[in-house]
């Protein structure tokens, strides 16, 4: 029961996601530093989801581990 509630929300999101990309298609540019990058903000915004989507999940896998050492 629990697997599937996660896997509901996770699909929810997902389509969200899904739905955000597709109607901000246009084209912006990104400073940082000194990069000037000009590129969809769709894929903007899925990379950006993507890098927060592997950053919390090695802390995540991190953490676990500590803990299973732990005991």
């Amino acid at each position: 029961m629990k697997h599937k509630l996660k896997l509901g929300i996770a699909t929810f999101f997902l389509l969200l996601v899904i739905i955000f990309t597709l109607q901000n298609a246009q084209v912006v540019e990104v400073k940082l530093l000194w990069w000037d990058v000009a590129m969809s903000r769709s894929i903007m915004v899925f990379g950006l989801l993507l890098i927060g989507f592997i950053i919390g999940r090695t802390i995540r896998f991190k953490k676990h581990r500590k803990e299973k050492n732990l005991t």
